[in-house]
């Protein structure tokens, strides 16, 4: 089974903050596992040496103001 790595990207500087280490029998099954913990931080998803996926950051919600 292949070792996958999710790197979490902060939004602001661009640099990874956390990664978690997880298994899987395939890149589709890894990008299906890391698509459930998709918040709102960019992530990178690698298989070694090799870049399997890339998340964008989710920008945030509309911001409603009350007149």
């Amino acid at each position: 089974m292949p070792a996958y790595r999710l790197y979490f990207i902060d939004g602001h500087s661009g640099h990874f903050v956390r990664s978690l280490d997880f298994g899987a029998d395939d890149d589709r099954q890894a990008i299906a596992k890391a698509d459930e913990l998709m918040g709102t931080m960019a992530m990178e998803l690698w298989c070694g040496s090799r870049k399997v996926h890339h998340w964008d950051l989710v920008p945030a919600g509309p911001v409603s103001v009350d007149h």
